[in-house]
């Protein structure tokens, strides 16, 4: 970013969700983005901004350098050179994405998390 700061940038291609069936719908997207910005807690990624070009929409989220559960699993199971995942970093990785979760879900409105998988826990 301009002020030096680094972010994670999501891309989705128009083209592939239309080849997928489904419908790109820009209004729905713009109000999805809008409903996820409003979002602050400290387990949950903020979402900072979005962007368009063409047949591709940008969301931008802060930068979480831990990366997932799921590679971090991976990496602990290694034979060679593992990197260990301690079952209370387990356990406390569990509890902030269940309590980021139950934020969402007590919020208003209520948001539904769509695609609740360990690749999608990200660590910080």
């Amino acid at each position: 970013m301009e002020d030096g700061s680094e972010v994670a940038i999501k891309m989705i291609d128009l083209s592939v969700l239309s080849a997928q069936g489904q419908t790109p719908d820009m209004a729905g997207f713009e109000e999805e983005v809008q409903t996820l910005s409003k979002f602050r807690h400290p387990n949950l990624v903020t979402l900072l901004g979005w962007g368009k070009h063409g047949q591709y929409r940008y969301l931008v989220y802060e930068l979480m350098l831990g990366g997932d559960t799921f590679d971090r699993m991976l990496k602990s199971r290694q034979r060679v050179n593992p990197a260990p995942f301690l079952w209370c970093d387990r356990i406390s990785a569990l509890l902030d994405a269940a309590t980021g979760l139950s934020h969402m879900h007590n919020s208003k409105p209520k948001a539904f998390h769509r695609d609740i998988k360990s690749a999608n826990i990200l660590l910080d």
